[in-house]
């Protein structure tokens, strides 16, 4: 409290709360109360399943932070006040209720917040995604018509070890992007996508995917790549992996090299 608010001349109260002060405190208490009002409105059934009412009070109250409402609205499966709120939210809000539709499994509304997210706003929330290319919201991404969200997708699967993204996209994808991908899933181990992405890869590329697979140990890549490799690869490959003590690839490799020996 101000306690006794007599002015003086120079515009400043005696308990030094200027007036803009003042004006500002009553600001904000509306603003409180309002957003309050509007919270308490949106939590009861009879006033978020009809959309064009809350679409009517957000259109009033612009400044209000839908916050929670849309999380919520999506986990109850209401597409409808998902397209209303979703529309006033932020991209961190955005990117919450795409996670939410996903391990819910709530395709209506993860459609409604995916048609509402920009390309950057998707690429960021595709780690937590999960998109394994099986569930019906990963379906609906791979479709995406963006292609650089469909390139997002193929890297996120290949540091991922998603392998139906990969098959389902690799078509799509320059010689860059699958060098990329292809070096990151072989540092990573994720063997079956390297295996996908070897067949079109060339000697060189597999021979640098051998390299950084054997530089992190990863057994099951170097045995899949060490067949495609010449000797001098499967050599330089030992010697990165000898001074990276990785025994078990180590015997992998020099075996190998033996059998080119015979």
């Amino acid at each position: 409290m101000c306690g006794r608010s007599a002015d003086t001349s120079d515009g400043v109260q005696e308990n030094g709360c200027s007036g803009a002060d003042t004006r500002l405190m009553l600001v904000e208490t509306t603003k409180s109360t309002v957003d309050e009002y509007i919270a308490r409105a949106l939590s009861k059934p009879e006033v978020a399943s009809k959309t064009e009412m809350v679409k009517l009070i957000l259109d009033k109250c612009p400044d209000f932070d839908a916050g929670h409402h849309l999380i919520d609205a999506v986990i109850t499966d209401n597409p409808g006040l998902v397209g209303v709120l979703v529309k006033s939210s932020s991209r961190e809000l955005k990117m919450d209720a795409l996670v939410e539709a996903t391990a819910n499994d709530r395709l209506e509304s993860f459609k409604v917040v995916l048609a509402c997210c920009d390309q950057d706003t998707i690429t960021c929330a595709l780690p937590r995604l999960g998109v394994d290319g099986t569930s019906e919201a990963s379906k609906q991404l791979l479709k995406h018509k963006e292609h650089s969200v469909r390139e997002a997708i193929f890297a996120n699967a290949a540091a991922s070890g998603f392998v139906v993204p990969i098959e389902a996209l690799i078509n799509e994808m320059d010689s860059c992007s699958i060098t990329r991908a292809l070096a990151c899933a072989a540092t990573r181990g994720h063997t079956e996508v390297v295996e996908v992405l070897s067949k079109r890869s060339d000697p060189t590329n597999i021979h640098y995917a051998l390299l950084v697979a054997a530089m992190e140990g990863r057994v099951g890549v170097v045995e899949l790549l060490r067949d495609q490799c010449d000797e001098m690869s499967i050599s330089e490959a030992q010697e990165r992996e000898t001074m990276a003590g990785f025994t078990d690839v180590v015997h992998v490799l020099m075996n190998k090299r033996r059998r080119l020996a015979l």
